[in-house]
């Protein structure tokens, strides 16, 4: 397929549920781009002309993504529409480029590492969001870690996370 939202990538996350899998990918210039169909055509999911950098799934159908220079946002079933309004917590705006990722021990328990190349905001900062999922909504706190090493970084090109799924912590 030649869609355009394909040609430069970040990330690719599968929602939905086992019967009805959405497949997401995160885009340079589309936005987040999704299909119900295992690729046979895509939609918009998250209009953006800022990069999508990362998605994380979650088995409930949710979604979160990370928008370079925006923040990030969630979608309780990744649909068009749906997305909150920016979590990212307040005097925390500016940076550049966000990681998240989670286990599967807690997938509600979502970590991120925010990126800053020029290091006006410290280079890096660690924390993580808690979900909490009701029947009708879901919300979130923030909670800041340590600051990891600064000094010379790419972080908005060279930033990765991971979560081992056998430990959140």
């Amino acid at each position: 397929a030649s869609e355009p939202g394909l040609k430069r990538t970040w990330r690719m996350g599968i929602g939905g549920s086992q019967a009805n899998p959405v497949i997401f990918v995160a885009t340079r210039f589309e936005g987040l781009i999704a299909s119900t169909n295992g690729g046979a055509s895509w939609g918009t999911s998250f209009p953006s002309s800022n990069a999508v950098s990362d998605i994380v799934t979650f088995s409930d159908g949710g979604v979160m993504i990370s928008v370079i220079n925006v923040g990030i946002f969630y979608s309780e079933d990744g649909m068009p529409g749906s997305y909150s309004a920016n979590l990212v917590p307040t005097g925390m705006n500016g940076f550049k480029r966000i990681e998240l990722a989670h286990s599967a021990a807690n997938e509600d328990k979502i970590y991120a590492l925010f990126g800053d190349s020029d290091a006006s905001l410290g280079s890096k900062y660690f924390g993580y969001f808690e979900r909490t999922v009701t029947s009708t909504s879901a919300s979130f706190s923030y909670t800041p870690e340590a600051n990891p090493s600064t000094g010379y970084t790419q972080s908005t090109y060279q930033l990765m996370l991971g979560v081992s799924d056998d430990n959140s912590d």
